[in-house]
């Protein structure tokens, strides 16, 4: 299996339904799965997956912590040596691929997505990554690349893609393309755009930090003290005599449940 196509669910009413059908709307050059993640949806939004429309979607319906959860829980029960993940209500073209994209030695590719401003486009440094992140519907991760880091932090409720994203960009080992493509439609309003991860803006140089001792160098370390410069932080000699590569993370206050 070349692609597994992941999407976290719940209660998304026909949301999801019009992501999975234009999945399968054009002929495609290469293979994928697709696994709905759904945490126990009671509004019918994976009633149209039970009636057998589409017997190449794997419906996995468990309660989970967040969508991260799912995610990580979609990383273990796929198969693809690439994974993607779609949001309910996105729409991706996996027709405009040709075989070749993934044949290919890179572990990170990503491309355009439409209709999401907000999100980096183009080639990328890790300069600009540092501030924004990349739309996740435009990347596909290689399998190894993923879970070499252990897939998502859950402690990031909201923006745990914008810290794997920063991790694997300060990793020299691994290589990144971008595609001068657009793969993807974004719909907007997603849980990153519309909540807060306080745990994300008290750990957020700390992880920067960390990643720049875990893999130095020159142009890295120039590019974190520009970060630090720009958002106005402590000097960057001084933060680095206060946090090491085992500085402990704050805590987050518990998830209440469901």
């Amino acid at each position: 299996m070349i692609l597994s196509v992941i999407i976290p669910n719940f209660n998304s009413g026909s949301l999801l339904e019009i992501s999975v059908r234009r999945l399968f709307q054009f002929p495609s050059a290469n293979s994928f799965e697709v696994l709905v993640m759904d945490n126990c949806s009671i509004d019918g939004s994976t009633d149209f997956i039970i009636g057998n429309q589409f017997p190449e979607v794997r419906l996995i319906s468990q309660n989970d912590g967040g969508v991260y959860y799912a995610m990580n829980e979609g990383i273990r029960r796929s198969k693809g040596d690439w994974l993607y993940f779609l949001g309910a209500g996105d729409c991706f073209f996996p027709e405009l691929l040709d075989e070749s994209v993934f044949q290919t030695n890179a572990d990170f590719i990503y491309a355009d997505v439409d209709q999401s401003p907000s999100s980096l486009k183009g080639k990328v440094s890790l300069s600009e990554i540092l501030f924004e992140n990349i739309c996740h519907q435009g990347i596909f991760y290689r399998r190894s690349a993923i879970t070499n880091l252990g897939g998502y932090d859950p402690r990031y409720r909201y923006l745990a893609d914008h810290i794997l994203n920063i991790r694997l960009f300060f990793d020299p080992k691994i290589k990144k393309i971008h595609l001068p493509l657009t793969i993807a439609s974004y719909l907007g309003g997603g849980i990153s755009s519309t909540k807060k991860d306080e745990f994300f803006r008290k750990n957020k140089k700390k992880h920067i930090l960390r990643e720049l001792l875990r893999n130095p160098g020159f142009s890295r370390g120039l590019t974190v003290a520009n970060y630090f410069w720009k958002v106005g932080s402590i000097h960057l000699t001084t933060a680095l005599s206060r946090y090491s590569r085992s500085s402990h993370l704050e805590r987050r206050e518990p998830v209440p449940k469901k």
